[in-house]
Parts: C-alpha cells; sequence; structure tokens
C-alpha cells in the first residue's frame, strides 16, 4: 500500500511538469496509473489538485512546442562535397521536429480541448415563432371572427422572425418599455 500523503505531491509536481500520468507510474516506487485513478475517483479535493496540475502541465507542453519550432541549430547541414559546397536543409531533422510539434499538439487538443482544440463555429438559419399573451386581446378581438385551428382550439398570432437568432429579443417584446404608458 502507498502512503497517499508522501507520493501524491511528487505526482503533482510531475504532472504539473507535464509528463503524462503512465510515464510517471512507471517511475519505481510510484502506483500503478489505476491507482491513481481510484484515488481521484473517491476524493473531489484530489480530483481538483490533479486537474490543476495536469493544466499546468498542458501549458508546459505547449510552451514545449513553441521551443522545439523555434530551435533551428540543426536545420541546416554543411556540405563539403567537389560538386556541392555550403549549406543543405536537414529534411530529416525538420519533419522530426514537425512530427514532435505536431503530436504534442494533438494530444493537447485531447487532453484540454476547451484550450487547445480547434474552435468550431456553426451558422444556423433559424425560423423562430412566439406567441405573446396579451390580456387586452380578448376585449379587442371579442368583436371579430375568431380563427380556430383543427382541434378546434382558438389560434394565437405569432410573431415571426427569420435570420441570426441574436436579432430576435423576445423579452423586449413580451415586456412593455417602463418609461411608456402602455
Amino acid at each position: 500500500m502507498f502512503d497517499q500523503e508522501q507520493i501524491l505531491p511528487q505526482i503533482l509536481d510531475r504532472l504539473a511538469e507535464g509528463t503524462p500520468l503512465e510515464e510517471i507510474c512507471r517511475t519505481p516506487g510510484m502506483p500503478k496509473s489505476r491507482t491513481i485513478r481510484e484515488w481521484v475517483e473517491k476524493s473531489s479535493p484530489i480530483s481538483a489538485e490533479v486537474a490543476r496540475a495536469r493544466a499546468a502541465g498542458y501549458d508546459v507542453i505547449a510552451n514545449d512546442c513553441l521551443t522545439i519550432a523555434d530551435d533551428g541549430r540543426n536545420d541546416w547541414m554543411a556540405v563539403n562535397g567537389d560538386d556541392d559546397v555550403g549549406w543543405r536543409a536537414n529534411g530529416e531533422h525538420i519533419q522530426r521536429s514537425r512530427l514532435r510539434v505536431d503530436t504534442r499538439l494533438k494530444l493537447l487538443a485531447c487532453w484540454d480541448s476547451k484550450r487547445y482544440g480547434a474552435k468550431v463555429q456553426q451558422e444556423v438559419d433559424l425560423t423562430v415563432r412566439v406567441a405573446i399573451a396579451d390580456p387586452t386581446r380578448q376585449l379587442r378581438n371579442a368583436a371579430a371572427p375568431q380563427q380556430v385551428s383543427a382541434q378546434g382550439a382558438p389560434t394565437l398570432p405569432a410573431l415571426e422572425h427569420s435570420g441570426p437568432v441574436a436579432a430576435l429579443a423576445v423579452g423586449a417584446l413580451a415586456q412593455p418599455n417602463r418609461g411608456e404608458d402602455p
């Protein structure tokens, strides 16, 4: 059995450094990842601490992406051949750096999609029908013939709006303006 109070701070520190839980748990003297997951499931405070440590670790991994991308030390190779003197791009190193960055970014998008995932924006064209209850309608319509639905119930006139939903302010239509007389 592992002393949770002794081991948990070590795990949290390593998570905050960007080390994945599986790698931490492969270290001699550490519990299996299943044990850590059980601790997280059983205790809300531990769950919150692990979530904070992981979020900090994700930021470290994102910073690593910038470091890898900005490091151009091995991007060029000196060429001293008979036909070719000078510098040539080291395609293998460049491709490996790209792979390292892409892998980290894809993992970040899976682990913390709100902060590192692709932003998906979808436009929706929506027609909204709103029936507004009007207590004076009965008085105004007493003399006028009422339309009746197929079920025999009187129908209410509706407000239609077609276009962006943000342009429809139902609350403004349902409540009279305080400064005006109704």
